[in-house]
């Protein structure tokens, strides 16, 4: 039974990576890729991706962050409601 919460564990969050991922890529390309009229992106549209990319990342680390400290609480508080 473990092994199956594990699992389950382990595909929402790889699920969730992949939305993540999916949503920053998509994005990011709306937002800086201008000129589809090449094979390669330009050096300013790579510039741009590279800004978006970070920003994206940066947001998504401080997000975790709070939820970690913030998460914990909540449940904490849920569980006093229960009792």
């Amino acid at each position: 039974m473990e092994r199956f919460i594990a699992d389950d564990l382990a595909a929402r969050n790889y699920k969730e990576f992949l939305q993540l991922y999916n949503k920053l890529t998509q994005d990011c390309f709306l937002a800086c890729v201008t000129n589809l009229n090449y094979r390669k992106v330009t050096a300013e549209e790579q510039s741009c991706i590279d800004t978006c990319s970070t920003k994206w990342m940066n947001l998504n680390q401080r997000q975790m962050a709070v939820f970690m400290e913030v998460g914990p609480l909540a449940d904490k508080a849920r569980m006093g409601q229960g009792m």
